[in-house]
């Protein structure tokens, strides 16, 4: 079943490496792709549970270490996003399929592996709240469940899902599956890219369910770039600040209807503050990508870890 699975991906792959080679075509494509992973959730991630605003808020920023294209780092920051939680991200894609635990060159997998022990994904830091089994130093939490469970107990308690975060959890198993069908290659936060880190950290105003916004978490993610997240699904609370912040940056239409527009990039290192997708990926990929990413096929998925054991 997994070698039918990694060649499937590779043949998905491959077909989606020269589509996006062709002008027009490739664009259409991607944001296809994009929509359909979307759809396949239920436009979970897309707004903010009921009642939010009766749930205990964090007094410090939550820090995950995750990477985009690991299905168990979606579901929990689908969560974060459905309870209107901002967060601190340090992507930590994969450096190569060819062994699970390789990290020669990675800027943040190291770091996450002295903090919790071991290099596993997610891994959330919450220093609201301390270690329950040795009562010292920040909460530490592994398990996409674990993680999941204990965000709505400790800041969604009061608040109801939605029901398309309800849907997205009783089928994810499957739509996680189609998921990484749809996005499959390499620099869809999957592998790493060679990149310039940058001084001050990056701001990033998005939600979970958008297309549009995981286009631009994706290339962040392969970069290595950490970034402040700012969750902004429907009905968020932080809407108005968006507005407050950036609204000059809004059309006519959007400020009538009173909706804000995401992904917004903010980059204190360069001033700059961007709107839509395509633009934040170009500057991005013009500003801090100093490499390609590997090229490997999913076929050599763990072969270096097979020949050790």
């Amino acid at each position: 079943m997994v070698a039918i699975r990694l060649f499937a991906l590779q043949a998905l792959a491959t077909f989606a490496k020269y589509v996006s080679l062709v002008p027009y075509v490739g664009d259409m494509w991607d944001i296809f792709t994009l929509l359909v992973l979307s759809i396949l959730r239920f436009g979970s991630g897309n707004w903010v549970a009921e009642n939010i605003e009766e749930c205990n808020r964090p007094k410090k920023t939550l820090i995950l270490y995750e990477f985009e294209g690991c299905p168990y780092c979606r579901r929990v920051r689908e969560a974060l996003s459905q309870l209107d939680l901002d967060c601190i991200i340090y992507p930590c894609p994969r450096e190569t399929f060819r062994s699970r635990g390789y990290m020669n060159q990675s800027r943040f997998r190291p770091q996450a592996k002295q903090i919790g022990g071991k290099l596993q994904f997610p891994l959330l830091i919450d220093e609201n709240n301390t270690n329950s089994s040795t009562n010292d130093g920040p909460l530490i939490l592994y398990e996409s469940d674990i993680i999941v469970e204990y965000l709505w107990k400790t800041y969604g308690a009061k608040a109801s899902p939605t029901m398309g975060y309800s849907l997205g959890k009783k089928y994810e198993w499957l739509t996680f599956s189609l998921v990484g069908l749809a996005r499959c290659l390499p620099q869809h936060g999957i592998l790493r890219m060679p990149s310039a880190k940058p001084d001050k950290m990056l701001e990033l105003w998005s939600f979970e369910g958008s297309p549009f916004c995981r286009r631009v978490r994706e290339v962040l993610a392969s970069l290595e770039i950490p970034y402040y997240l700012r969750n902004v699904g429907h009905n968020s609370l932080k809407r108005k600040e968006f507005r407050d912040r950036f609204g000059k940056m809004i059309n006519k239409l959007r400020k009538t209807l009173n909706l804000i527009q995401v992904p917004l990039l903010v980059d204190p290192n360069t001033n700059l503050e961007l709107l839509e997708s395509s633009e934040i990926v170009k500057y991005l990929l013009d500003t801090y990508k100093t490499g390609e990413v590997k090229e490997e096929s999913y076929l050599e998925y763990g072969v270096d870890d097979k020949k050790n054991n």
